[in-house]
């Protein structure tokens, strides 16, 4: 019944849609965020455009250092999650291989203590 169970957690939705909604996550995030930023520059050029073309462009001036400190609050922050998870996975892997070699070392012991009794 182990190994059933052990697909049926492995084919559940969340884990097979885990890449999926990551990517929307990360997609609604960042280009949500840049769609507003857009909006809002696009709302500066039409209630400047007729007070002055030169107000607007230092609205959208001024905009732009937000922008900037988005994009890269997005590029470190995004990188952070990335190595914070490949270092899970590294681990992970680790301790796998580690309960493998103690699996493997307990296993050779019994076939050697099995061994030493048939021959004796």
């Amino acid at each position: 019944m182990v190994p059933q169970d052990c697909y049926l957690i492995e084919e559940a939705p969340h884990n097979r849609l885990r890449t999926f909604v990551e990517v929307a996550w990360i997609c609604s995030t960042v280009v949500g965020i840049i769609l507003f930023l857009a909006v809002v520059t696009l709302a500066f050029w039409v209630k400047f455009w007729s007070v002055s073309s030169l107000s607007a462009i230092a609205a959208t001036i001024v905009l732009m250092p937000a922008m900037l400190i988005f994009v890269i609050f997005a590029i470190l922050f995004y990188r952070a999650l990335t190595t914070y998870k490949v270092e899970r996975a590294t681990e992970m892997i680790r301790n796998i291989d580690m309960r493998m070699s103690f699996l493997r070392s307990g296993v050779q012991k019994i076939y050697d203590e099995d061994n030493r009794k048939q021959h004796v």
